[in-house]
């Protein structure tokens, strides 16, 4: 398969993003007509994202992912065009972070490791669909609720920064509401919340937005 020019000019362009530039990535392209697939691997450094696409859906492997080095996600062909963007900019904010803030590796890696088994046990108890309407309005409308109080935290200089962040990761929550299957977009927004919670500055802002989550997916994770 090969993917047409366009689309991969769209996808070349998001990475003209923030600090990063087209130029500053090694990528190459695998396109195999008679096995219709289409691999586009864009690397900076340690860093990478793999976008595999064969039968109408597209596979990302990402790394670093949200929570762990390494991670994986389908999309179909529709949901990855309307939202690659978003996609490819939190990834380079992920590689940004951690460029920035290298941190003793053993200590994360035992606490993220500790979150995400707790987390995922919770979730295989759910049972899995997509939100009715009902359920992703209430979702959308305390998403709006938090977004607001985080707003009023704007005149903070010195948060400048991580209410930008956060911002941008409570929008991409709420356009996701209505395309990502329940245990998908609550392991989302379970984990921004609970990163968000690792600093003593967001605790008391986001205790309201990790309860809603808590309530509404029945899951008891501490911040």
């Amino acid at each position: 398969m090969i993917l047409r020019d366009s689309i991969k000019n769209q996808i070349y362009d998001a990475l003209n993003y923030d600090i990063f530039r087209f130029e500053d990535f090694t990528i190459t392209v695998e396109e195999s007509p008679s096995t219709y697939i289409c691999v586009l691997n864009i690397s900076y450094d340690q860093y990478y994202l793999k976008i595999s696409f064969k039968n109408q859906v597209f596979k990302l492997a990402f790394s670093p992912g949200d929570l762990l080095l390494e991670e994986e996600e389908e999309l179909t062909s529709h949901i990855f065009s309307l939202q690659y963007r978003e996609y490819i900019h939190a990834w380079l904010d992920r590689v940004k972070n951690d460029i920035l803030h290298p941190v003793k590796k053993r200590f994360v890696d035992d606490k993220i490791s500790e979150f995400k088994k707790e987390m995922e046990d919770k979730l295989s108890e759910m049972e899995d669909g997509y939100f009715t309407k009902e359920e992703g309005s209430a979702l959308k409308e305390r998403l709006e609720q938090l977004e607001n109080m985080i707003a009023g935290r704007e005149s903070l200089e010195e948060m400048q920064a991580e209410i930008s962040k956060m911002k941008a990761e409570i929008a991409f929550l709420k356009a996701t509401v209505d395309t990502l299957t329940k245990k998908k977009w609550f392991r989302n927004a379970l984990v921004k919340m609970w990163t968000w919670g690792q600093k003593e500055e967001n605790r008391k802002l986001i205790e309201s937005g990790i309860e809603v989550v808590k309530s509404i997916s029945q899951i008891d994770i501490p911040l």
